[in-house]
């Protein structure tokens, strides 16, 4: 059993990475593809590679193991699979501007946010945290309700399924 690709048996990729997978056998054969111990894929009989592609897994490290069978016996390798986090990308903010001003006695102001995955929303005001969302897909609008004067927000995401 060789692998192909990766070559490396030790190998990290971002969450939500889509992954190849190869292997060749030196002799015809049936080839299965496991991740973590649960079979993923069969090949058909008779032949000396396998290819898989995986369109990604989950946060941590795994195990891609190829297992190739013949009347002569069985023969394996492996990869260690590590999938990483990644930061969330912010890619619209609106209002553009970072400084705003609103006059005295206007008191609703709309934030919104679209980063690239999905995140935690934090706001804060001066300083203090005003909002905290659930975890949420790429987009999200936010209509707050700030103090008179001067206020500061900030948008804090914070990563959490890689979704």
């Amino acid at each position: 059993m060789t692998l192909i690709e990766p070559e490396d048996p030790e190998i990290g990729d971002p969450v939500g990475a889509e992954r190849p997978f190869t292997a060749e056998c030196d002799q015809p054969a049936t080839m299965k593809v496991f991740l973590d111990g649960t079979l993923v894929h069969t090949s058909d009989p008779d032949v000396q590679e396998v290819s898989y592609t995986f369109e990604s897994a989950p946060l941590g490290e795994h195990m891609v193991r190829v297992v190739a069978a013949n009347e002569n016996g069985t023969g394996e390798n492996y990869w260690t699979w590590n999938v990483l986090s990644t930061p969330p990308v912010v890619r619209r903010v609106n209002p553009v501007e970072q400084d705003v001003t609103d006059t005295v006695g206007s008191s609703r102001r709309n934030f919104s946010v679209s980063i690239d995955q999905m995140a935690i929303i934090c706001i804060s005001i001066d300083g203090f945290m005003i909002y905290t969302s659930t975890p949420i897909p790429n987009y999200h609008d936010y209509t707050i309700s700030t103090p008179d004067g001067f206020a500061s927000i900030v948008y804090d995401h914070l990563n959490t399924t890689g979704a």
